[in-house]
């Protein structure tokens, strides 16, 4: 993994963050306010409805595919405890209960989390087993989903599209990913600020155990190229995590960044593709 982590995006303000985030992720997308909805389900105890909303919509193309392996691994009685708590706790999944706490008890924000910090390696290792858990259940993009349902204030969500164009040579052999780029580019350059993807080492067999050991690895550095690319937007940013409800006048910095993204990204190529079409 890289060590040298560079900014995403150079030459961003504060408006035109705001500006694209409005007209393209709440004008353009029609599921804009379903992560609010199942946020606000898991805030009223409604875990199970909360993650197969969220999945249901949010990660379509895998749910479509493992609906039947999701509901059963979140019905498994094997791993189920009782559903009695009406705060929207995670009851019925204990090892990722016990990893939620711990980091809910440490108070982390995407502001204060210390990525960095070689004294903060407990943290990484959290994030880590926690993905890993997710993608047994979710899949690859499905894992930062419910990681950000359950600390929108914590994780930035991903899809395929935002990772394979963030690290340049993850989708190397793809003959239209050249295109891909230039077309973030061109877009990016006529909103007034740039765009330049980071290298970064891909290093997995294709058995599953050690995917989800690497992928874990690719998304805590996913983590810190954010951190270091949204380091001037770090005031906007909820200040105490143990008082906060979802409100999406109020959005967590995580979940602003992952709408922007997404705007610039993902639905600049999906438009692209449909064009082509």
């Amino acid at each position: 993994m890289s060590k040298d982590l560079n900014k995403v995006y150079e030459k961003l303000d504060s408006e035109i963050f705001n500006e694209i985030i409005e007209k393209n992720f709440y004008k353009k997308e029609p599921r804009a306010y379903l992560f609010e909805n199942s946020r606000k389900l898991l805030e009223n105890g409604y875990f199970y409805e909360a993650h197969i909303l969220l999945q249901s919509t949010w990660n379509i193309g895998y749910y479509r595919y493992h609906q039947d392996e999701i509901l059963k691994k979140l019905e498994d009685k094997n791993e189920k405890e009782e559903l009695k708590n009406n705060k929207g706790e995670l009851n019925n999944f204990k090892r990722e209960k016990e990893l939620i706490k711990k980091l809910q008890e440490q108070r982390y924000t995407f502001k204060t989390i210390p990525l960095e910090d070689e004294n903060a390696s407990d943290v990484i290792n959290n994030i880590k087993e926690l993905y890993k858990i997710y993608y047994d259940k979710f899949g690859f993009t499905g894992a930062t989903k419910a990681m950000a349902l359950e600390l929108p204030y914590l994780f930035v969500m991903w899809d395929n599209l935002i990772v394979n164009i963030i690290f340049d040579n993850l989708n190397k052999n793809c003959s239209k990913f050249e295109d891909c780029i230039n077309k973030i580019k061109n877009y990016c350059m006529e909103k007034k600020f740039e765009f330049k993807s980071i290298h970064i080492e891909r290093k997995y067999k294709q058995e599953k155990e050690d995917k989800a050991d690497y992928l874990s690895e690719l998304y805590v550095e996913f983590l810190k190229v954010m951190k270091a690319t949204f380091e001037g937007f770090m005031d906007i940013d909820i200040e105490n995590p143990e008082e906060y409800i979802y409100d999406s006048n109020n959005r967590p910095l995580a979940k602003k960044i992952d709408e922007f993204n997404y705007s610039v990204i993902t639905i600049n190529l999906k438009k692209n593709k449909e064009d082509d079409n």
